[in-house]
């Protein structure tokens, strides 16, 4: 995977729906249970949801608000450190880490530069 410096660098993009948790105003990421178009047609209308719901603590929903498709993951930072100030630091390391395993978990794409040798 990219390197820290190299992920501030990238776009990162949703790939599912959310929803705002009434009660506490965080996010909950509507990842779908299947994929696949048999097992949505045979399967989806037996479960109460066709959704895994993936609730974020407060940090997770500010950097899921924040995840555009326009802002990079070091201007999402930056967003992060003037919400939250020092209490999330090491921010970077913090937000580099989460936005890995979004990706890693196929919740976001993240759309890096090319570099160029």
């Amino acid at each position: 995977m990219k390197t820290t410096h190299d992920v501030m660098q990238c776009i990162p993009t949703a790939l599912h729906e959310h929803e705002v948790d009434a009660e506490t105003g965080r996010i909950v990421v509507l990842k779908p249970k299947f994929q696949w178009t048999i097992a949505k047609k045979l399967i989806e209308p037996l479960l109460q949801s066709k959704f895994f719901k993936v609730k974020l603590d407060p940090i997770g929903s500010a950097v899921w608000e924040n995840i555009d498709g326009v802002k990079t993951v070091d201007e999402i930072g930056k967003i992060l450190g003037q919400q939250f100030g020092p209490e999330i630091e090491p921010i970077y390391e913090r937000l580099t880490k989460f936005v890995v395993a979004l990706h890693q978990q196929k919740f976001i794409r993240l759309d890096c530069p090319v570099k160029e040798d």
